[in-house]
């Protein structure tokens, strides 16, 4: 799917994904993740991938939904948020947190 296209990934964590989009062929990939440090990781897999083509890569230390309102636009977006709420008793504070 991402052959040929750019390629948005939110919260991109170590970009495991985004590692996967370039290796099937995509023209650009952008990845936004809040922790820098994940972001290092990230950046250090494609320097230990060789057939990975670093310009391909943009990598983006930001709050998502901030990145969000820029309005750029993708051929293809992957989104793979953190759970909200990892346990039963923390489900009403996520939809509180959650809602506009």
């Amino acid at each position: 799917m991402a052959s040929g296209r750019s390629v948005l990934n939110l919260f991109a964590y170590t970009g495991a994904f985004s590692l996967r989009a370039a290796g099937a062929g995509a023209a650009s990939v952008v990845s936004v993740e809040s922790s820098r440090h994940a972001l290092e990781q990230a950046e250090e897999s494609v320097r230990l991938n060789p057939g990975m083509a670093p310009a391909k890569f943009e990598w983006v230390h930001a709050d998502v939904f901030d990145h969000l309102a820029r309005g750029e636009r993708f051929d293809l977006i992957i989104a793979d948020p953190p759970p909200f709420a990892r346990r039963r008793m923390d489900v009403e504070a996520a939809m509180r947190a959650t809602s506009p």
